[in-house]
């Protein structure tokens, strides 16, 4: 996402010079900056404050700061006599509730680009840019875990297998590396896990707290204008509306899959133990792939 919103600043950047446009303003990126607070002047021009004491004047104030957003807290914070960028406190209060995610539990194995998938026959190497997924042979509510790979689109990096389980799931109980290479190859028994995952890469997933999905979460307030409507403060995305990231449950080929929203109007094809067709054949028009790991 970084590196999206870089290119774009730069593409506009460009075009602006190219066309001698004044009217365009300049975007400036700066980074390893955190935004501590949000303070409004007399003229109710805006100054952004930040952690390492650098503060910053604007007419417009973007909060795209996630879901524990710095600009929504001073936007919610109550005072005995607030400006006006507090005078709507309670309208940016969060609501939370629960989504069939809150509470799964998340982390990756670093793999290599462009692994191999076996078959009955033969291998194949799925697109960097296809969304692979793969269900694991172990069936029961605490030991069935699948394996995502979301595209990507340099085909020379690293590729990282997304495990989602519940809490309770005994992946979180083991300890050391040789325990989860053994889950792994038992359970995805159509990968040559020797040849792509290292001793010391088992180890350190073995050992990775990873990460919970947390509550769906929303302000009612979305923007917040001066008296003179001139100047402000906007949020946009998860300072917003924070959701998990999974969070739509549909059905292929009987199998449920919670399938993430940015994904949820995309094609699925299912791929069994056998293809009898090639691996040309099915990276055409394959957004998603949902294989089955038994041999």
């Amino acid at each position: 996402m970084v590196e999206l919103l870089q290119q774009c600043c730069q593409e506009q950047e460009e075009a602006r010079v190219e066309a001698a446009d004044s009217a365009t303003g300049s975007i400036e990126l700066l980074f390893g900056k955190q935004c501590v607070d949000v303070d409004a002047d007399e003229n109710n021009e805006l100054k952004v404050k930040c952690g390492d004491g650098s503060s910053y004047t604007a007419s417009l104030v973007v909060g795209a700061d996630g879901m524990d957003s710095a600009v929504r807290s001073v936007l919610g914070k109550e005072s005995e006599s607030p400006g006006w960028l507090q005078s709507k406190a309670a309208n940016f209060k969060v609501r939370r509730y629960k989504s069939p995610a809150t509470g799964l539990r998340l982390k990756a194995l670093q793999m290599p680009p462009n692994f191999e998938i076996r078959n009955s026959t033969s291998s194949f190497k799925p697109s960097s840019e296809t969304m692979v997924v793969f269900r694991g042979v172990n069936k029961g509510t605490k030991d069935f875990a699948s394996l995502g790979f979301l595209p990507m689109k340099d085909s020379t990096l690293v590729r990282p297998g997304n495990v989602n389980t519940r809490p309770d799931h005994v992946l979180w109980k083991m300890k050391t590396g040789a325990e989860v290479k053994d889950f792994f190859v038992k359970n995805y028994p159509r990968m040559d896990w020797d040849s792509m995952v290292s001793d010391e890469e088992w180890q350190r997933f073995a050992t990775a707290e990873g990460t919970t999905f947390p509550y769906c979460q929303y302000s009612p307030g979305s923007a917040m204008p001066s008296p003179t409507r001139d100047t402000g403060v906007v949020l946009v995305g998860d300072a917003c509306h924070g959701t998990s990231e999974w969070g739509v449950v549909i059905r292929v080929s009987s199998f449920p899959i919670i399938c993430s929203n940015v994904f949820s109007s995309c094609s699925f094809h299912t791929i069994q133990h056998s293809l009898p067709i090639s691996a040309r054949e099915l990276t055409q028009d394959c957004k998603m792939w949902l294989l089955s790991t038994e041999r």
